[in-house]
């Protein structure tokens, strides 16, 4: 847990040095109907397009309440953004954590949802984990009978909240975006609304889209679009679970990373190899250094062969 802590707060200060430019991928006012165009573009452009939703990302995590809080970073916003205050979502005593974006100028507007505190002794990090299982159909923690089923569950509380957001700027157009659970939450929340995500390392989300009465087929492809690192457990749980479209990088294998490489009905995250994998390929800093390197993500079909 001390790991995830450690590796979500020391690229802080790397996204805070960089600087941002305008996206050429982006249409002057409004969001692309389709993001297609990341399936070809350069590394640059796709940086440029990313970077703004992984700043956004990063501070859902060092701006909330939780293990990754930084009191430097509670007020911080992204460059060319305004941060929307009164718009926040940070429960005191755990449960779905969310940010607001704008930029009035074009039109533009960004929901944030944070992922999972991974620090199960506080009780943000229980409610997290109690919300990832009842989400993902997963063995609940033994203190997830003790919280409310309307705390525990962040796909409403992300519905309302995408709601709100869109009543109070009824002028703005609404993206929406997270790292793990917070993407999930970004994704089931876009199909609700027919919005875009851009999202980093969802898990296997199509099963939570069909308890809403839809389905994968009714999301466009490109309307969605997930990044990974080839090698990060979640990605192969979501195989074959996704909608919309996922952008893989490469990367080196370790041996936790190898030993956990096995059928997906039998892929446990939280322990064992598996878990040292996940702390390896799935936390946040690791999607930052990704964007920080001179390669970007395959979209289309998985990188490399896996077990299905």
């Amino acid at each position: 847990m001390m790991q995830a802590l450690a590796v979500a707060t020391s690229v802080a200060a790397i996204v805070a040095s960089a600087t941002a430019a305008p996206s050429s991928l982006w249409p002057k006012e409004g969001w692309p109907t389709s993001l297609k165009s990341l399936r070809d573009c350069t590394v640059e452009e796709f940086q440029s397009f990313a970077k703004p939703f992984a700043d956004m990302c990063l501070l859902s995590y060092v701006a909330t309440r939780g293990s990754y809080y930084n009191p430097d970073k509670q007020n911080a916003t992204v460059d060319s953004w305004e941060r929307i205050g009164a718009l926040t979502e940070d429960p005191p005593d755990g449960g779905m954590r969310a940010l607001t974006f704008l930029q009035k100028k074009s039109g533009r507007g960004v929901v944030v949802y944070r992922g999972t505190d991974l620090n199960t002794s506080s009780p943000g990090g229980q409610a997290d984990r109690c919300a990832d299982a009842l989400l993902f159909d997963e063995d609940p923690l033994p203190v997830c009978g003790e919280l409310s089923k309307k705390l525990l569950n962040y796909r409403a509380r992300a519905s309302e909240f995408a709601k709100k957001a869109a009543e109070k700027y009824p002028e703005v157009e609404w993206a929406y975006t997270g790292h793990s659970l917070g993407a999930a939450l970004a994704e089931l929340v876009a199909a609700e609304r027919n919005a875009i995500a851009f999202t980093f390392a969802s898990p296997p989300v199509s099963p939570a889209l069909q308890r809403i009465k839809m389905t994968p087929g009714e999301v466009a492809t490109w309307a969605t679009v997930s990044v990974y690192d080839e090698w990060d457990p979640l990605g192969w749980k979501a195989r074959g679970r996704l909608f919309g479209t996922a952008c893989a990088y490469t990367s080196s294998e370790t041996p936790a990373c190898k030993a956990c490489d096995v059928p997906k009905g039998t892929l446990d995250e939280w322990h064992g190899q598996c878990y040292e994998c996940l702390m390896s390929k799935h936390t946040f800093g690791g999607y930052l250094k990704h964007l920080k390197s001179d390669t970007r993500p395959k979209c289309g079909p998985w990188p490399r062969e896996l077990h299905v």
